[in-house]
């Protein structure tokens, strides 16, 4: 089909340049899509190549822009949507977009260097804070995830103004340890 020949561009231009240009194309234009049981299956398929190089740099590429994406994704459904009604980040997002995320939220490395990307972010935000609560709850755990989730969680308690009156004595960021008074 017409979708899988995109994709395999995409993906090639991936693999060989490095460049997640086309595949954030491809899943831009998919965005408010109700897909068929072929679409999933070739998103799934897709994803699951993209997941299978196992080179760091091109999972951190892809995984970079689908973070973005979902972003924007997420803004233009706020802004639209005047019902005050929240909904989960991945029903904002759309079938399409939460299949994708679904891929690498089930694999090991996919996972762990989402996790990674979204802890290394210099702003937080409620996509961040969502896609690691997602990750929590959905991903195989492996000893390095549940580190850079420790970490996660000790931001978390040391930012939150309901813990102010909590003294912290000791974070140590190296082995995310966090011991409270």
């Amino acid at each position: 089909t017409l979708l899988q020949l995109c994709f395999h561009i995409a993906i090639t231009s991936l693999k060989n340049e490095g460049d997640p240009a086309l595949l954030q194309e491809v899943l831009s234009s998919m965005k408010n899509v109700d897909p068929c049981l072929t679409e999933i299956e070739t998103i799934s398929y897709a994803m699951a190549s993209v997941i299978s190089f196992r080179d760091e740099r091109i999972l951190k590429a892809a995984i970079t822009t689908i973070v973005d994406l979902t972003r924007i994704i997420v803004l233009d459904v706020e802004e639209e949507d005047e019902s005050g009604i929240s909904s989960s980040l991945l029903d904002k997002v759309g079938p399409c977009m939460r299949k994708v995320i679904e891929c690498f939220l089930s694999e090991k490395q996919s996972c762990l260097i989402l996790a990674k990307c979204l802890i290394h972010e210099t702003k937080p935000s409620s996509v961040r804070e969502c896609l690691l609560r997602e990750v929590e709850l959905r991903s195989p755990r492996t000893g390095a995830l549940e580190k850079v989730l420790r970490k996660w969680e000790a931001e978390n308690i040391t930012a939150d103004p309901a813990n102010d009156d909590k003294k912290v004595k000791n974070i140590n960021l190296n082995d995310y340890e966090l011991v409270a008074a």
